[in-house]
């Protein structure tokens, strides 16, 4: 004579009421027949709400339709999670979202929104504009279409490329610039500068134009590149004016030059030399006199000081850095038995990528990591040993969890994030972020505060939480306009993109990664190295600061084009 307990139903009690029944107090379904008495949980249908929506359908009474820019499957029907709308295989390209119902913001296109448009496109306030599907664009002048991602082939320039070089540029160079038809190399005999399309009149005064306009364009190629440096170093000290790097009074640009000589300010150096000296003394890491005892700084030949830069420019060409990347030694006497080792491998994206026992990262271990202390990451030393780094491969399915464990582990306040999650078709790199709110990663809570989206990179405020300990605050750079294996469209983009990160400082270690961790990677750690060099010596050595990073992982700067 007794009425079932909540939550069980019909003769003898001996049935339980279904899970996806709304529940409300203790009344969950009818004692009798199971009818649910609040009705269904979001994504079921029925009485007794046993039913799920059909493909297509999710929501209360599945009253609604999945997005139709959700991923198709096999059945051509736009497939989401029934309870809250999600994409089960994520969205068609062009659209965002976890519902895929928003169009790509300005500035990005293609799977999941994670590819940039071309620096090349038309601006729009300020950003370049794109299709947000397939990426195409108009064109800036001197950009093939439809993507603008390549310069004018050579022989072509202006709007669309559709023009063509005069043919009577200097013999020894048929080329001329994509964005005004004007000869590199100037023209031949008899025509007139720039475009060496009209004859040279003997009777006008204007006959030596083209030997006056050559001279004049070699000057302000020069000044521009001094300029160039100039303007970034001088960033780089304005943005930080209580910082004395080793006690070092050096300053680009002097102020009783009138900032015409970057070379005049390494005087005020020389009295504090003995200090400087003794600075560097104490920043030297020993572990690593393998690599920094046999490039002996003030004597090695590969050092370019900054007052012949200009000149040491245009004097190379493409092949000389070509033949001086192939002679850069690799550290032959480094093991990497941790990371051959087989519960490791597998934590390898790629089977040639593997990083040194002598500076790999440690995990902590514990009973609740059994998968033990490996992650593919190296420990690597910046310039003069005024920050640290850690090189690493992009996370992967498998190794999401040790990634963020090492952010919390060495307290990284900043990662500097150079790939995109998806390129040219090939998952890249694992979202170890939420899109929005928060994520679970592991013990590890990562919340996403804020987000701001430029031109080339996107600049994000993440908030870790584990247990009871204090949260974490970490700044994640994410430059999205670098294809792997190459270099960005326009340095100036890197450039701007550095000297944002710069501002960001910080003492503890900055993990950057792409997707194996050597190539961008090295690439930017090597581009903090070099400024830093220039800022306090005077000079650069972009061979030696290769080799050192060599030293502590494989093949960092992978490439010539990146070298």
């Amino acid at each position: 004579n007794e009425t079932c307990t909540s939550g069980k139903f019909g003769e003898g009690c001996m049935f339980h009421c279904s899970q996806t029944c709304k529940i409300s107090g203790n009344y969950i379904c009818d004692n009798v027949n199971g009818t649910c008495l609040n009705g269904c949980q979001d994504g079921y249908l029925s009485s007794m709400c046993n039913l799920s929506c059909d493909p297509g359908k999710y929501g209360s009474d599945c009253a609604f339709n999945c997005s139709q820019f959700c991923a198709r499957d096999g059945s051509n029907i736009s497939n989401c999670y029934i309870t809250n709308g999600t994409c089960q295989n994520g969205c068609l390209s062009g659209y965002g979202g976890a519902k895929c119902d928003t169009t790509c913001p300005v500035g990005k296109f293609g799977e999941d929104c994670a590819s940039s448009c071309s620096q090349f496109c038309v601006l729009n306030k300020n950003i370049s504009e794109c299709n947000n599907v397939d990426g195409k664009c108009p064109c800036q002048i001197g950009y093939e279409a439809p993507w603008c991602n390549k310069s004018c082939e050579a022989g072509k320039y202006g709007q669309h490329c559709s023009s063509i070089c005069s043919t009577h540029c200097s013999i020894n160079s048929t080329a001329c610039y994509p964005t005004t038809g004007a000869c590199i190399q100037g023209c031949q005999s008899g025509y007139e500068e720039p475009l060496c399309q009209s004859i040279i009149d003997d009777n006008s005064p204007s006959s030596p134009a083209g030997a006056i306009a050559g001279a004049v364009i070699g000057v302000i190629a020069a000044i521009v590149i001094i300029a160039i440096i100039a303007i970034i170093l001088w960033r780089r000290r304005k943005a930080k004016p209580g910082e004395n790097r080793n006690g070092s009074n050096f300053s680009l640009i002097s102020k009783n030059s009138g900032g015409s000589n970057p070379e005049t300010a390494l005087n005020t150096r020389k009295n504090n030399q003995k200090e400087s000296k003794l600075n560097e003394s104490r920043n030297f890491d020993a572990s690593n006199d393998q690599v920094y005892c046999n490039v002996l700084p003030d004597l090695s030949p590969t050092i370019i000081k900054l007052k012949d830069l200009a000149i040491f420019l245009t004097s190379h060409n493409t092949s000389f850095y070509q033949e001086q990347f192939s002679t850069i030694p690799t550290n032959n006497e480094a093991t990497t038995e941790t990371a051959q080792k087989p519960e490791n491998k597998i934590k390898n994206r790629y089977k040639n990528i593997w990083p040194y026992d002598h500076s790999r990262v440690h995990l902590i271990s514990s009973d609740k990591h059994s998968q033990g202390d490996y992650v593919n990451a190296s420990h690597i030393q910046g310039y003069n040993g005024q920050e640290s780094f850690i090189a690493s491969q992009g996370p992967t399915e498998r190794t999401l969890e040790d990634f963020i464990r090492m952010i919390w582990e060495q307290k990284t306040e900043e990662v500097v994030m150079l790939t995109n999650l998806v390129e040219n078709g090939k998952k890249k790199c694992e979202r170890y972020w939420p899109e929005d709110g928060e994520m679970k990663v592991g013990e590890i809570t990562v919340e996403l505060t804020t987000t701001q989206v430029f031109a080339d990179y996107t600049i994000r405020r993440l908030k870790l939480r584990k247990d009871r300990q204090s949260d974490h605050s970490v700044t994640h750079f994410h430059f999205t306009a670098w294809p792997d294996l190459d270099v960005p469209l326009t340095p100036w983009s890197l450039v701007d993109f550095e000297q944002r990160v710069a501002s960001y400082p910080t003492s503890k270690p900055i993990v950057v990664h792409c997707s194996a961790g050597v190539g961008r990677t090295g690439t930017f750690i090597a581009l903090r190295n070099i400024i830093k060099q220039a800022e306090d010596k005077g000079y650069l050595d972009i061979f030696s600061t290769v080799q050192k990073l060599r030293y502590d992982r494989i093949n960092m700067v992978q490439t010539s084009t990146q070298y």
